[in-house]
């Protein structure tokens, strides 16, 4: 693998060239087409992963079998990164949003990387650190502002209602900040409250809580509420 490739990742910005050299050795490229499972939720976590050119989304069966979109991952993101550290099941599961590539680190590549070089496991782990610190961070901000922005329940309620009643193209924001433009068809209430249901131009379906939108902005109405 071109290390000049590697330079260009957030996560491995911190190490040298001889350092990129060594973890070239054992990240692996991965194609994976749309709509395909990257892992499944409950399975047994082996790999981190970390996006060069796509989009992969976070998501997680609903008590109705539906399928909940929890975060939407873009170009030099990673996930799946406690698969290298506790072992456990996978807690969601992860599938693209379109053709896809990857590029792979797994768990027992990472303990070869620990054993030729402890620095550079030692870098790769704080750098893990800070970009996962800067998430949670981003998360907790925007979790904040959503809240404050749908506090009072009734009048999104109505507004959602119009939405559907007149059936306008909507841009949704989340807080994610990844962006869904379709229409809404539908609302109900789900365990965690109020949910949409929204069709994206290719018919794919999004099941979005309310707590999770930042805005939506529509064509056929004033503003964004």
């Amino acid at each position: 693998m071109n290390t000049e490739d590697l330079k260009s990742i957030p996560l491995l910005q911190q190490l040298d060239d001889d350092e990129l050299l060594l973890m070239s050795k054992y990240i692996k490229f991965l194609e994976i087409k749309r709509n395909e499972l990257v892992f499944r939720e409950f399975e047994p976590g082996n790999s981190l992963y970390i996006i060069k050119n796509g989009f992969v989304k976070i998501v997680k069966a609903a008590h109705d079998g539906s399928e909940k979109v929890l975060s939407v991952f873009k170009n030099g993101d990673f996930f799946g990164e406690m698969a290298l550290f506790d072992g456990k099941p996978r807690s969601a599961g992860a599938k693209t949003s379109c053709d896809t590539e990857l590029w792979e680190i797994s768990k027992s590549d990472f303990v070869q990387i620990i054993r030729e070089s402890p620095v550079t496991a030692l870098k790769l782990v704080t750098s893990l650190v800070k970009h996962l610190s800067e998430r949670f961070r981003s998360i907790d901000d925007k979790l904040v502002e959503a809240f404050d922005w749908g506090s009072d329940i009734r009048d999104w309620t109505k507004k959602i209602k119009k939405i559907v009643e007149r059936e306008v193209e909507v841009k949704v924001l989340l807080v994610s900040d990844r962006d869904i433009v379709g229409k809404v068809v539908s609302f109900e209430n789900g365990p965690g409250g109020i949910e949409i249901v929204l069709v994206d131009g290719s018919g794919h379906q999004f099941l979005i809580p309310y707590h999770a939108v930042q805005y939506i902005m529509t064509k056929g109405l004033s503003g964004h509420f």
